[in-house]
């Protein structure tokens, strides 16, 4: 029988099943510092991505991504790039933070691997703001109304 990952690209190339995944990389180690920012390797192979960092600019980003992850201190990579203005092409070097450990949509727990939801608490609206709010909906549904017509009226009573 074929491994997981090989009928899971089957069925999602060639029987065209929606919501399935297909394998893209598969490697023997993930470091995900955060959304868009990961490296995958396997053997002395590897496929990172760094969003808002030229891909060609990183040195060595194995040991960038471990640097990052086990000193949770942010690195920067430099642009480098080219520009029109004014029908005159300039060119540009940028300093970006392209890799930062702090990951805002859940919380990371010690060992570094594991997550857990964050414990937020959601407060409503003060009255001030909530009779402001239902002001407006009510403004926004009375111009509906004069909006329909007499005979779509009529089919809305009926209904």
């Amino acid at each position: 029988m074929l491994p997981l990952h090989h009928r899971i690209a089957y069925l999602t190339t060639f029987l065209n099943i929606s919501g399935l995944f297909k394998l893209e990389y598969s490697g023997d180690e993930i470091i995900g510092l955060c959304s868009k920012t990961y490296m995958v390797k396997s053997g002395d192979d590897y496929k990172f991505s760094s969003k808002g960092i030229n891909r060609d600019r990183i040195e060595d980003p194995v040991g960038t991504f471990r640097e990052v992850l086990e000193t949770q201190t942010t690195k920067a990579g430099v642009n480098k790039g080219f520009r029109a203005k004014d029908n005159t092409m300039f060119t540009y070097s940028q300093v970006r933070n392209g890799f930062s450990y702090y990951y805002v949509k859940r919380e990371v727990m010690e060992n570094k691997v594991d997550t857990k939801p964050l414990d937020l608490v959601l407060t409503p609206r003060d009255k001030h703001q909530m009779d402001k709010y239902e002001k407006e909906d009510q403004m926004d549904n009375v111009e509906e109304a004069d909006m329909i017509d007499e005979n779509q009226a009529d089919v809305l009573i009926e209904l």
